[in-house]
């Protein structure tokens, strides 16, 4: 996920995570939306802190912003 080592995403390199996660539907709107709304210090990347609430939307789907992965 962390493609360049600084221990933060940026907004491509989450992206890129998101189809890795198997969204492969998401659309680059609902993604950038939903970067916006977990960079919560306004940074341009996500931090650590960011990145766990990321996971715990991956794991509740009802929570997503996304369609659910492929099967």
């Amino acid at each position: 996920m962390d493609l360049d080592g600084n221990g933060d995403l940026s907004k491509k390199e989450f992206r890129q995570a998101v189809k890795e996660m198997g969204f492969v539907n998401a659309t680059k709107e609902s993604v950038d939306e939903a970067f916006e709304v977990l960079d919560d210090d306004h940074s341009g990347d996500l931090n650590y802190v960011e990145r766990e609430f990321l996971v715990c939307l991956a794991h509740s789907p009802s929570l997503s912003f996304f369609p659910s992965p492929r099967a």
